[in-house]
């Protein structure tokens, strides 16, 4: 407070270069809900293990007041976990802050990769007892992030080294220089706002009076903000800039009567029900299979863990709205309870085949740009919810970017896959019914770009280019002709070769008459019959001339010895 001037210079603006650090201390959940986390103009440093191998699975624990709970494999690898916290950096955009003078902006998302415990690394080596070296984690990083090279710092870029080896404590003057090298690269990366300085008198008010609570309400900040000629309007402006500086928490358009003051124990609250998915808790063995398998789980499990405290401030429903705002969780139908889908695994290859016979995928692409963030999440809430004209439930075996969905109105499964730059839909089941499954899921993006998010762009319907002389030989897609007949090549133009029935099933409402499909259907079967009778009965023949044929044989020789 002394160093502030008095109220009456309240009114003045002044340059602000803020910045801010947060650290998730190597707990393993935090990872999954990093991603509400991240903001902007940061550096984010990922810390691996350079004694442990890239394609482990690290063993993950909790650290509760000083105890370490539960030791259980986490069910993705150390360089999934890489590229996941990379990944999420391209959906990210720029604030739209109100009431804030934005005076320089410097940098864009970017990334450090770390390396620990080098000193562990540099005596293995010596003693030959690496299982991989820090040359291999290199090469993997190289081939894995290559398309995230503009928002990557790289250790040593012209001898393709991604890492930056250090030790957290007892470094060397070596090692000191690249923990410079890493606070510089912090510094290129900010925003520099012109805000009123009373919004810093605001801050250290709202820390003063919050105390151990943790949070406050909307209503406690008003009357904090008066006391220093703040207006309601100007309040929820502050609040929401220290929400993009992640000073303190306020999710307006979710739960707007409630500010976290120490985001800290937001996010360990929030992890609680990752955690119960690693078995770290005994009493929940019963619904750590639902959790792992299905990503499933009822109201009462939030009742029996312990360290979920609630009040009059912010209680259970809050918490649950909070996590359904975020997307984190969803609700299903008939009073299922909810469905998490951090707690499931992940699938290295997604796309892998279900059935010896599979469908043409439909894919819904963004241009070049991965899957704008928040997009899978509201889509699983739409098709699961009473909005959505079919009826949906969670299929028996769910993964973080695989969601299985089987539908009771026109029977059948449909499996929505995470392509990171698309969302491939496939529907097994019969095929005159994927013109509906494609109307669902367009349906749910209508809904997303109406209700949720209207800058959200709509996405385009693609296919996977064939041409076998396309002269791009990359993964790429072909887009469907006016008529919806025939594929067209993006990168070439040209027509793609492709079948043109299954195609109009995506596109074509197919009328049956039933009753002519069934006595079609008995005909077919009656003759099917018919043919197995005849060659059962040609076969038969077959056989008894190649006995008959035999025992001639055998007489002839038999004749032959006398």
């Amino acid at each position: 407070h002394d160093l502030l001037p008095k109220h009456e210079a309240s009114d003045e603006l002044y340059k602000v270069h803020w910045i801010y650090t947060s650290n998730s201390a190597g707990q393993a959940p935090f990872l999954d809900l990093a991603t509400e986390m991240l903001r902007y103009n940061s550096t984010n440093i990922i810390v691996v293990n350079l004694n442990e191998k890239l394609m482990d699975n690290p063993n993950c624990f909790y650290s509760y007041e000083g105890m370490k709970i539960g030791k259980t494999k986490r069910p993705l690898h150390t360089l999934q976990q890489v590229k996941g916290l990379f990944r999420c950096k391209y959906s990210i955009k720029p604030p739209p802050l109100k009431g804030v003078k934005v005076i320089e902006r410097c940098g864009k998302p970017n990334f450090v990769v770390a390396g620990s415990r080098y000193d562990k690394y540099k005596e293995l080596k010596e003693k030959n007892e690496l299982e991989e070296t820090l040359e291999k984690k290199n090469e993997y990083l190289n081939r894995e992030l290559a398309e995230y090279e503009d928002v990557r710092f790289d250790y040593n870029k012209d001898k393709h080294e991604v890492i930056f080896p250090v030790n957290m404590l007892g470094r060397t003057s070596e090692e000191h220089e690249i923990a410079e090298r890493i606070r510089k690269i912090v510094s290129q990366s900010y925003v520099q706002y012109e805000i009123p300085i009373r919004w810093f008198l605001f801050q250290l008010e709202l820390k003063l009076k919050a105390s151990n609570r943790g949070y406050m309400s909307i209503n406690e900040c008003y009357q904090i903000g008066e006391t220093i000629d703040m207006t309601k309007d100007e309040v929820e402006a502050a609040l929401c800039y220290f929400h993009d500086m992640s000073i303190y928490l306020y999710f307006h358009s979710i739960l707007p009567s409630i500010v976290f003051i120490n985001p800290q124990a937001l996010l360990t609250m929030m992890t609680e029900l990752v955690i119960v998915s690693f078995g770290c808790y005994k009493y929940f063995a019963g619904t750590i299979s639902n959790l792992k398998e299905k990503g499933m789980f009822k109201h009462e499990l939030l009742e029996n863990i312990q360290t979920l405290v609630f009040d009059d401030i912010f209680t259970e429903a809050d918490y649950v709205k909070l996590l359904r705002g975020l997307k984190l969780i969803h609700v299903l139908p008939a009073g299922k309870g909810y469905f998490l889908p951090l707690a499931t695994k992940i699938l290295d290859d997604p796309m892998e085949p279900i059935t010896d016979r599979e469908p043409e995928p439909l894919h819904l692409t963004w241009g070049e740009e991965v899957i704008p963030r928040g997009v899978m999440g509201e889509l699983y809430s739409y098709l699961l919810s009473s909005e959505c004209t079919e009826v949906y439930t969670i299929g028996p075996r769910q993964f973080v970017n695989r969601f299985t969905l089987k539908t009771f109105k026109i029977g059948g499964t449909v499996v929505l896959t995470d392509k990171i730059y698309a969302l491939a839909v496939r529907y097994y089941g019969p095929s005159y019914n994927a013109f509906y499954i494609r109307n669902t899921i367009l349906a749910g993006f209508k809904h997303i770009t109406t209700n949720w998010d209207p800058t959200v762009p709509f996405p385009e319907e693609s296919f996977i280019c064939k041409i076998e002389t396309c002269r791009d030989a990359s993964v790429h897609y072909c887009r469907i002709s006016e008529d919806h007949k025939t594929l067209i090549c993006r990168k070439t133009n040209e027509r793609c070769p492709t079948d043109e029935e299954w195609l109009q099933c995506w596109y074509y409402e197919i009328v049956i008459d039933w009753k002519n499909y069934w006595n079609d259907r008995d005909i077919k079967r009656e003759k099917e019959i018919e043919i197995c009778r005849l060659r059962r009965l040609q076969l038969a023949k077959e056989e008894a001339s190649h006995i008959m044929k035999k025992r001639e044989e055998l007489q002839r020789l038999e004749r032959m010895s006398y």
